[in-house]
């Protein structure tokens, strides 16, 4: 027997058909537990690592510039950068890291393996800083003579706090800074010289 369908829809809505509901928790194994929460102590751990990783290792420009030359132990290039970095902290080991970069320059142009372009060796870029430190040097002696007879001269501080920061004399460089902020604290020359200091 056949019924119209709207016949079939208002006798389904009169019958209450319940069907049974079953709930189920399906506990995760306590293993399951301990690695879940070990991800996530984990994730939070190389988040804090990437944010405070200069914190926990401290590499500097100069324990980067060791490991290149690590790596590459006969490139002429890394020990000039490495003695670029040296002539600020300590002149005799820039000297040993340019006349290695010297050697090691020969040893390639003996070889023939000639870089394209003009290329300074390392022996004349060295000559040339040993130069440009004994001219910052003698503008230095000329500038301590003007500030004996000029005392009151503020110019003399800063410059001579700026010879000084250039030959890498970072104590000198902080004495005429001091001696300079002291009889006038906010001039910008010094001020800008004492936040290149500071970073």
């Amino acid at each position: 027997m056949f019924y119209p369908i709207h016949s079939l829809y208002n006798q389904s809505m009169s019958v209450k058909i319940k069907f049974p509901h079953f709930i189920r928790k399906i506990h995760a194994s306590p293993l399951m537990r301990i690695f879940d929460y070990f991800l996530w102590y984990l994730i939070i751990f190389l988040v804090l690592l990437n944010l405070f990783h200069t914190y926990f290792f401290p590499f500097n420009e100069e324990k980067r510039l060791q490991r290149q030359i690590i790596i590459k132990p006969f490139e002429a290039l890394f020990h000039e950068s490495l003695g670029q970095y040296y002539l600020v902290v300590n002149y005799q080991a820039a000297n040993r890291e340019y006349l290695l970069a010297q050697k090691l320059y020969e040893e390639t142009q003996i070889a023939g393996n000639k870089v394209l372009g003009v290329q300074s060796s390392p022996a004349e870029i060295w000559a040339n800083i040993t130069s440009q430190k004994q001219k910052l040097g003698k503008e230095m002696d000329y500038w301590e003579i003007i500030n004996k007879a000029f005392p009151d001269y503020l110019y003399t501080k800063a410059k001579m706090a700026a010879l000084a920061y250039q030959l890498g004399d970072k104590n000198k460089t902080w004495q005429w800074l001091n001696l300079g902020l002291s009889e006038s604290p906010k001039d910008e020359l010094l001020l800008q010289l004492t936040q290149k200091l500071n970073n």
